[in-house]
């Protein structure tokens, strides 16, 4: 195989920080993904492939989807009907921010939940 694309040890970090697991299948996705910008999914699926042969279309879609949800990647939607997705990560001097971000809004959520509850 050849040598990872620039910036994958960094994209597999984010993905761990989100809370993602980078099994063998979502790692070749994410390859995949880096190496040729812009694809669909079944230009993703067919390049994981190339990097590991158990990758379903299943995967592919779940996890970008799961990519788009965190902020990783962005899908712009084709005339075709197909979505095309694109890296995009937040530069890494705002990460931190967000993650706090993200856990001010979790227990801000708990809270709301337990005041439905009573249990304030």
């Amino acid at each position: 195989m050849n040598e990872a694309p620039a910036g994958m040890e960094a994209w597999e970090a984010r993905c761990k920080a989100s809370g993602l697991a980078v099994t063998a299948p979502r790692r070749a996705v994410l390859r995949a993904l880096l190496e040729r910008d812009g694809v669909d999914a079944v230009e993703l699926l067919q390049h994981a492939r190339a990097h590991h042969a158990g990758t379903s279309v299943g995967t592919v879609y779940r996890f970008m989807r799961e990519l788009e949800r965190l902020g990783l990647v962005r899908a712009e939607a084709q005339p075709h009907g197909r979505l095309r997705w694109h890296a995009h990560a937040p530069p890494d001097e705002l990460r931190p921010l967000l993650a706090q971000l993200r856990e001010f809004v979790a227990r801000l959520e708990t809270l709301i939940a337990a005041s439905h509850t009573g249990s304030v």
